[in-house]
């Protein structure tokens, strides 16, 4: 998707300036995108959010009836706008983190 495409590139640039430029031969070049990923390990922001709402379900599925985040829940997709469907919330976290296949955000998503 555009959004988790944009927030990848954001990711990255921040990654750059966090660790600086590599020095070979006496030259200066900024990291190239898979020195980003062996320095963060194959973690990044959109498996995290991705996870972070995978929890936060499961919170909302805990709760009481009463409680107003789960009257909320309910209600937030009853009318829909005409055109195409955007993607809804739930429709982003039933895919989570298992299609990006990180084993160790699954992990802490269910803790």
């Amino acid at each position: 998707m555009e959004e988790e495409r944009a927030l990848a590139v954001f990711e990255r640039k921040i990654l750059r300036k966090i660790y600086g430029p590599v020095k070979e031969n006496e030259l200066r070049r900024i990291r190239r995108n898979d020195e980003l990923e062996a320095i963060i390990k194959g973690e990044n922001i959109v498996r995290f959010i991705k996870c972070q709402r995978i929890r936060w379900l499961g919170h909302i599925d805990k709760m009481q009836d009463t409680a107003i985040p789960k009257k909320m829940y309910g209600k937030l997709y009853e009318t829909r706008r005409r055109g195409r469907p955007k993607m809804r919330w739930l429709d982003d976290v039933s895919t989570g983190p298992e299609k990006d296949g990180n084993k160790r955000m699954e992990r802490q998503s269910k803790a």
